[in-house]
């Protein structure tokens, strides 16, 4: 069963542990969530590499897909931080 970060019952009684003026400032701040963003979506490449480096190790006779789709997901992976960095 997954766990809320914020119940109903909380969110429905006004019990949150911040006020909305905090979570505006926190939103307002933009270098915070760049921070943020960029932590979660490097975790998420770093994820994604052990799972090809995983599937690699099952499927070694693929080597020519396995290449062509590593290409791709660096091309993929240099765009996206372009965007970030823009």
């Amino acid at each position: 069963m997954a766990t809320e970060a914020f119940p109903y019952s909380m969110v429905s009684i006004g019990k949150l542990p911040f006020t909305y003026e905090e979570l505006k400032a926190i939103m307002g701040n933009k270098k915070f969530l760049l921070i943020v963003i960029t932590i979660i979506f490097n975790l998420v490449v770093f994820q994604q590499v052990a799972e090809g480096i995983r599937w690699f190790n099952r499927h070694k006779d693929h080597a020519c897909r396995i290449i062509g789709g590593g290409i791709m997901y660096l091309a993929m992976l240099v765009f996206g931080y372009g965007l970030l960095i823009a």
